[in-house]
């Protein structure tokens, strides 16, 4: 049939060559191809119009020789062009093939793909014609050259593997995240890079691929070049004819980032549970402290002249101000305490922490101070940050140096007109390249697992932040290691910014006494609470709960000139309380003290609070804390 119908074309054709060169020239248009007869013995060449058009020429008026053709192809593509063409005519390939760009006349670069064979040969059968034809292939080169582009400019790895497993093809970012080069890719098989633990979880993905014809979202790890493993997410489909193979595209994305921030997420997230937690530790380590204190203070009024047991309770004084300090702590991880923020002279905390360090280090660590402590240098913030923050790194400091002989540590500071440097070094056993990096993350510590849970740094590192300044830690491994605090002038006068329970005057107070609401759900704290306020000459009222001291209070509002009242507490907390009584009384005739043993409030929450109280307390601060509150509101006599 095929035959037949060649033969009917070619007879007609025979009897009229014009109709010939019709459908010929038709064929040619409706293909876009221009044609090129080139002859060898003299170089001279015809050029069809389709061959001008493509290229802005004007056919009636280009020259038709090899010229006109070779001074219009790229500089970067002649050289291949020829290679091409020699190819073909020494016979190793079966036709010349070539895509190179031409200049257009109006400046631009067209694409073509040029095709030919000879076509004619002399009688010694030498070629001496050489005729193809040119496609204008610049939309195709310039597609391909924008999906080249996103092929290897993503940052989302591709790859194609055969049916079998081996790497046949992938882009730069596949590269990045195996280390191999794509040479180095080619030679590799599947499982050079995927470890053999997710055997089982790949053929679960084999049998969506042969189900579905895709598979995916997986998520596995590679065996980068350098060995550690790189997490990542694949997605892939079978392609049936990829250069004649059948096998799967993969996209592949890199989850290493992915992994640090889900990483960072739950360790916020285990931070802010291990706050939540450090609350609720203060308030049940407080409340039963407070009730040791009080109790203790009032032996020891009763044991006034026994030297003994003043001496013992020197040392008992002194273990309830360390657990104070812990709880303290405690409260600084859990929470931000604004109240209390001021300016203040950073080398009086200076020389404050100095003295406490000589206490805690005793004979076994000598300190040396390099600071002029006439020197002044205001910051602003809550000065027990800071003194807590300076006392964590020379408490780490005595624990760095255990076992060194001449045990030292040394204080330096520098002021650099608005900028003051501080030093604090140590002569231990210093700190390894590997653990420097993470002195300062979270229950990251090298001592045993009874002498510390590393948290204290971490807990400086945020309070120096706090106060917009920078702590940085070097060493010398077996010698020394040193943090420097970096902290800036505010320009505040010291005091500028009093303490947010600093309303009233702090005054002694005489006369007829008040009457007093004491709430709180611990009876031991009450019972001692009440006692100190009827040794002021206060008449008091005690309420185990939020909700009966209200309705007291709500049954008659005047009656009552203070309210003193934990805050932790079931069914109504002292915070709440405090609301309904500012609803009932705007004028605040009624004051209010909040006592907590738990986590420091902020500011907003205690903006309009009279006081605040957190335990364990001295006897003297509560009573000069009532005494200020109350002011000359009501006359209080001075008891024994």
């Amino acid at each position: 049939m095929k035959k037949a119908l060649v033969d009917h074309f070619s007879a007609d054709f025979k009897k009229n060559p014009e109709e010939l060169a019709t459908y010929l020239d038709l064929a040619l248009e409706s293909a876009n191809l221009g044609i090129w007869d080139w002859y060898l013995d003299d170089n001279s060449v015809k050029f069809d119009r389709r061959w001008a058009k493509m290229i802005g020429l004007d056919h009636n008026k280009i020259k038709m020789e090899l010229e006109t053709w070779q001074s219009r192809v790229h500089p970067q593509d002649i050289e291949q062009c020829y290679a091409d063409i020699k190819a073909y005519m020494d016979g190793k390939i079966d036709y010349y093939e070539n895509v190179h760009r031409i200049k257009h006349t109006n400046g631009h670069w067209v694409h073509i793909l040029d095709r030919g064979r000879f076509s004619g040969w002399d009688e010694n059968g030498k070629p001496i014609r050489f005729t193809g034809i040119r496609c204008d292939i610049t939309n195709i080169e310039q597609n391909l050259k924008k999906n080249l582009l996103l092929f290897n400019q993503t940052e989302l790895g591709f790859a194609f593997c055969d049916m079998n497993g081996n790497l046949l093809d992938a882009n730069n970012a596949f590269e990045k995240i195996t280390g191999y080069t794509i040479e180095e890719i080619k030679k590799l098989s599947y499982w050079d890079i995927t470890p053999r633990k997710y055997k089982a979880d790949e053929s679960v993905q084999l049998e969506s691929l042969k189900k579905n014809g895709s598979y995916g979202p997986y998520r596995k790890e590679y065996v980068n070049k350098d060995g550690r493993l790189v997490p990542v997410e694949l997605r892939g489909f079978i392609v049936e004819d990829y250069d004649g193979v059948t096998g799967i595209w993969s996209t592949i994305r890199d989850l290493s980032e992915t992994r640090d921030l889900e990483s960072q997420l739950n360790r916020k997230s285990k931070l802010a549970s291990i706050g939540v937690l450090s609350a609720g530790l203060a308030h049940e380590i407080n409340n039963p402290l407070a009730i040791i204190k009080g109790y203790f203070e009032k032996l020891r009024v009763d044991y006034s002249g026994d030297e003994k047991f003043q001496e013992v309770g020197g040392k008992i004084d002194c273990a309830i101000e360390r657990i104070a300090k812990i709880v303290a702590s405690l409260r600084n991880f859990s929470h931000d305490d604004q109240s209390g923020v001021k300016s203040f002279n950073i080398f009086r905390v200076i020389s404050e922490v100095s003295d406490e360090a000589r206490i805690l280090y005793e004979t076994e660590v000598l300190l040396e101070l390099d600071i002029d402590s006439e020197e002044s240098f205001l910051i602003k913030g809550v000065d027990g940050k800071i003194h807590q923050a300076f006392l964590n790194i020379l408490d780490n400091a005595k624990a760095a140096t255990a076992g060194k002989d001449s045990r030292k540590v040394s204080i330096r500071t520098k002021i650099d007109q608005d900028d003051l440097s501080i030093w604090i070094r140590d002569n231990g056993h210093g700190i390894s390249e590997e653990n420097l990096i993470k002195v300062f993350d979270p229950f990251f510590s090298t001592k045993d697992v009874n002498e510390g849970i590393g948290i204290g740094l971490y807990i400086t590192h945020n309070l120096i932040v706090e106060f917009g300044g920078v702590i940085s830690v070097s060493s010398k491994l077996g010698e020394w290691s040193e943090f420097k605090v970096e902290l800036k002038r505010t320009g505040f006068t010291e005091n500028s910014s009093d303490p947010i329970n600093d309303r009233s005057p702090k005054i002694d107070i005489s006369s007829s006494g008040g009457k007093v609401i004491l709430v709180d759900d611990e009876p031991d704290i009450a019972d001692l609470l009440t006692a100190m306020l009827g040794k002021m000459g206060l008449d008091v009222e005690y309420y185990p709960c939020g909700e009966t001291a209200l309705n007291a209070f709500t049954a008659d509002q005047g009656k009552y000139d203070l309210i003193v009242s934990d805050l932790r507490m079931p069914k109504m907390t002292g915070l709440e309380l405090f609301g309904h009584v500012r609803k009932l009384d705007p004028e605040r005739e009624t004051r209010f003290i909040a006592i907590t043993g738990g986590v420091h409030l902020e500011s907003k929450q205690i903006a309009d609070i009279d006081g605040v109280l957190y335990k364990p307390f001295d006897y003297k601060d509560f009573v000069e804390m009532t005494n200020r509150v109350l002011g000359e509101k009501v006359g209080v006599k001075k008891g024994s």
